[in-house]
């Protein structure tokens, strides 16, 4: 498989748009991917439809984070990761796959098309923050015992 990146397309995965970096609105988000998706619309008409004498490509289309270019078949494309989605390095890239009938690659388990963000994440930092939630969840179920403990001694003796 060819690798396809955005900035041969002409695209720079940024989809022209200044990032919501540390948004933690839900809100935020949704704005965030709304004016990502009309950057894409707006570039994807500027845009000439590739030559169908090259092959078959894949069809540009928008995600839901970020916009994808007409790819050959058999290529991968890149993107930028989106800033907006916490635990997202934005320096890292994500990819989506172009099949040889020019065709987005399927998850057989979803029937969708799929993009791949699972680099985006660095998995140490993942590692840590789920360390980090077990403390948590043991520290609070040490406490909900004791409190069920001390709630039945009261209760006992009163």
């Amino acid at each position: 498989m060819e690798d396809f990146t955005a900035e041969e397309t002409g695209f720079s995965g940024s989809n022209g748009t200044e990032g919501a970096a540390g948004s933690e609105s839900i809100l935020g988000d949704a704005e965030e991917i709304a004016r990502r998706q009309k950057a894409c619309e707006e570039l994807h008409a500027q845009m000439p439809p590739p030559d169908p004498a090259l092959g078959p490509y894949c069809p540009r289309t928008f995600d839901g984070w970020s916009c994808w270019n007409d790819t050959p078949a058999g290529a991968r494309a890149f993107v930028q990761c989106p800033d907006f989605i916490p635990g997202f390095d934005p320096n890292r890239k994500g990819h989506k796959d172009c099949e040889d009938g020019g065709h987005w690659y399927t998850d057989p388990r979803t029937n969708r098309t799929w993009s791949n963000y699972t680099t985006c994440v660095d998995m140490s930092i993942l590692k840590f923050h789920q360390g980090v939630n077990s403390v948590y969840i043991s520290g609070y179920s040490v406490s909900l015992i004791a409190l069920c403990i001390s709630l039945f001694i009261f209760f006992y003796f009163k």
